[in-house]
């Protein structure tokens, strides 16, 4: 009888007579044995759910850990304002002693902001009907802005509440250097009927701005909160993952430099890279101190931005002298920063020879290289305001809300008529029911359900199992927006073409646009267009539109919670803490929106020295590649010809020991709506090994390859793509990401 080294199990030898006992005793060695380690292997050190009010949220371990997020909560943010906030359009304001322009100088979001020029001396300004959004007493909200004062003594808002005028307290302003985000948070009991921007005048003819309005429904706990944050500014509704979104663990060092170029006062730069931003930006929490420190002195000029990445600081101020180390402390708004080095007007640096760090401290400590780990939320996850939310838990993602486009798209009927409205229907699929729905008007106003029908700007939804009206969608339609008099029934076609955005009317009204009764000459105009008649320009329709009348127009939108959610098994990777690491979420979006909460285990048994198993990569890629998870990235925008191999030989990864390696490849291609088939590969040393194909159906589509290979010393690991939509598309991100697991040893002959 022969024993095994470390538990001692039984070995029979072929000569040893069989005894199940024997068996038996083993099996219960290795169970003990086993389960006294069971923390270990399958028990998480600790869970954690974390709202992401602050988008930075710190996770402190001693070692690096394995990560697993087990539930990312989806939301969806909406600007009850819809399109009014982004300020593009003056026609959609009245006046208060103050007159409207746009300005495409001095802007934040879109194009134009709204300059607010004075008539007279005093408090003169425009203001917005918010009434019409019907806000409920019961429930809270927060209304946010971007003010800068030009040559007036101050910029502010102001309510209307029917009785009286009050200025909102925390939003003035006197800074006429750049744009400033204010917010106000107040109950729908205030009664708010006008929102008003207003300027403090001492002469007619003086100056402000008003840019990126948004108005949201928050919770009472937020409405409580004094360290609440409003949300990136919107247009209509935005949910979590519709832009390229991640979830991202970092190190000590949050700084991942690249190569700069000539800057307009023909300083050469380097500056900071990120995963998911295209303009150089990281991030940062508000009021908090950094220190930075570099191996060799150099020049340094820090630009701050908030959360819609919108420039804090007004100009590029330079270090008087060339450091070693600095320390800085970002603002209260500030939710990214940028650095730019230097060494002088004409000499080209490199990054990597000046070992730079970014740490949350006012100490600098010894020098670490960037790591970052990464996973994409792939799929947008929404939510209605009675709590139900999509979600990805446990390696699946599980959609519980549906959003309905409701254009003319849609097979629309006219259902009955009523006094001042009409009562239209449409057949959807799925539907759980109304208490988990919510209705948006092409105003962004939310429609109260009304089961009978008797009101206008009301809608009911039936659930799938109903009776009556299984899978139906009622809205009632005021007369007064669809332009159709209650004696006239309008056709099909006049149904879609006021979901497509235009109002019908009698052609011979003119300007007052008289709705449609049967006589005359029908027309067609803009809903989102004061009159038909613009600086003397007919732009009324005398044959029924067909398509979407654009000019901001958002048509009604339908979050509802299906019946049978849809189940879809996906690609989860599990990250990696640092010690004094950060869980960060970023979006390649400026508009994006977090997550309700994310909820992760770390995981007790992952102590291994990632940087020993990483030493086989060479010198000179060490930098990059210290942690597995901190690997070679290209994340610079590169367009892929249509039917052509492209090498991304930015992403390369240099092998310097023999050995067996695990190989990550990650590709993401840049929104497309083009049906086509996009493939990327696996390169060693420039031939492909192993390939990934997907199509193209959906943005930001991702490959992931994981392949085992012998690797030897000098060779070269990268990433090829291809895609055949056509025509030329974008590569947003290329990453390659390789652990070194085990020697490799060749076979030989008789072995």
């Amino acid at each position: 009888m022969k024993y095994t080294t470390n538990l001692q199990l039984k070995k029979p030898d072929y000569t040893d007579p069989a005894d199940v006992q024997d068996f038996n005793d083993n099996m219960d060695t290795i169970d003990e044995k086993i389960s006294s380690h069971e923390a270990d292997i399958i028990t998480p050190l600790y869970q954690n759910t974390v709202t992401t009010t602050n988008q930075i949220n710190s996770i402190i371990t001693e070692f690096c850990k394995q990560m697993k997020i087990t539930k990312i909560e989806g939301l969806t943010v909406v600007n009850l304002l819809g399109t009014d906030g982004d300020c593009e359009d003056v026609g959609r304001w009245s006046q208060s002693n103050g007159t409207p322009s746009l300005d495409s100088s001095n802007k934040v979001i879109g194009s134009n902001s709204i300059k607010i020029t004075s008539q007279t001396i005093g408090s003169c300004g425009v203001y917005l009907n918010i009434v019409s959004k019907s806000l409920d007493a019961s429930k809270y909200y927060c209304v946010s802005a971007y003010l800068k004062n030009g040559n007036a003594t101050n910029v502010y808002l102001m309510k209307y509440n029917g009785s009286n005028y009050t200025s909102l307290a925390g939003t003035t302003i006197t800074d006429a250097t750049k744009f400033n985000k204010v917010m106000y948070k107040f109950a729908g009991s205030e009664n708010i009927q006008f929102l008003m921007v207003m300027l403090t005048s001492t002469a007619s003819g003086q100056y402000a701005y008003v840019d990126g309005i948004m108005l949201e429904e928050i919770t009472a706990t937020q409405y409580a909160d004094a360290n609440f944050v409003p949300s990136p500014y919107v247009n209509g509704d935005y949910s979590v993952g519709e832009s390229f979104t991640v979830i991202k663990t970092r190190g000590k060092n949050k700084l991942n430099l690249v190569q700069g170029s000539y800057g307009t006062s023909g300083n050469f730069v380097a500056y900071v890279k990120s995963l998911t931003h295209r303009d150089g930006v990281i991030t940062a929490k508000p009021g908090t101190t950094y220190a930075v420190s570099l191996s060799s002195p150099l020049k340094y000029a820090v630009h701050e931005f908030d959360c819609n990445r919108n420039l804090l600081t007004t100009a590029v101020s330079w270090s008087a002298s060339a450091v070693s180390s600095f320390t800085y402390t970002t603002g209260s708004n500030t939710r990214y920063i940028a650095i730019q080095f230097t060494i002088d007007d004409t000499t080209r640096m490199y990054a990597e020879d000046y070992q730079i760090q970014l740490e949350e401290g006012s100490v600098a400590t010894a020098y670490e290289p960037c790591k970052e780990a990464y996973m994409k939320i792939p799929y947008p996850l929404r939510s209605v305001p009675s709590g139900t939310t999509d979600e990805i838990t446990e390696g699946k993602w599980i959609k519980r809300i549906e959003k309905a486009a409701l254009d003319g798209a849609l097979s629309w009927s006219l259902f009955a008529h009523g006094t001042g409205f009409k009562r239209v229907v449409v057949s959807l699929s799925n539907i759980y029911g109304t208490s988990t729905s919510v209705l948006y008007k092409h105003n962004s106003k939310v429609l109260p359900v009304n089961g009978s029908g008797t009101t206008a700007d009301s809608y009911m939804l039936f659930s799938n199992l109903d009776a009556s009206f299984p899978n139906q969608l009622f809205i009632t339609i005021p007369s007064a927006d669809s332009g159709w008099a209650d004696a006239y029934t309008p056709s099909v076609d006049e149904l879609r073409a006021y979901f497509n955005g235009y109002k019908m009317y009698q052609l011979e009204s003119g300007g007052s646009m008289t709705p449609y009764n049967g006589t005359g000459t029908k027309a067609w105009a803009k809903i989102n267009q004061a009159s038909p008649s613009v600086s003397g320009v007919d732009y009324s329709l005398t044959t029924c539109p067909t398509a979407l009348c654009g000019n901001g127009y958002i048509p009604y939108r339908l979050y509802y919670q299906l019946a049978t959610p849809v189940i879809l098994e996906i690609n989860q990777p599990n990250l990696v803490t640092f010690p004094t690491g950060d869980l960060v979420i970023e979006s390649s979006s400026k508009s994006w929106v977090r997550p309700a909460s994310i909820t992760y285990q770390i995981a007790g048994s992952l102590k291994a020295n990632i940087d020993e198993v990483m030493k086989g990569l060479s010198a000179s890629r060490r930098l990059n590649h210290t942690y597995v998870v901190a690997s070679r990235n290209f994340t610079s925008s590169i367009v892929i010809p249509n039917a052509t191999d492209i090498n991304i030989d930015s992403a390369n990864v240099t092998v310097n020991t023999y050995g067996v390696y695990v190989a990550v490849i990650r590709a993401t291609w840049g929104p497309n709506a083009i049906s086509a088939n996009r493939k990327a590969w696996i390169l060693i040393n420039g031939a492909g090994y192993d390939c990934s194909i997907v199509s193209a159906p959906d943005s930001y589509t991702e490959h992931f390859i994981v392949s085992v290979i012998g690797l030897a010393a000098g060779d070269k690991v990268g990433v090829r793509v291809w895609q055949n939509s056509g025509s030329s598309q974008p590569l947003a991100f290329a990453n390659v990401t390789l652990c070194r697991v085990g020697d490799y040893v060749e076979m030989k002959e008789g072995d």
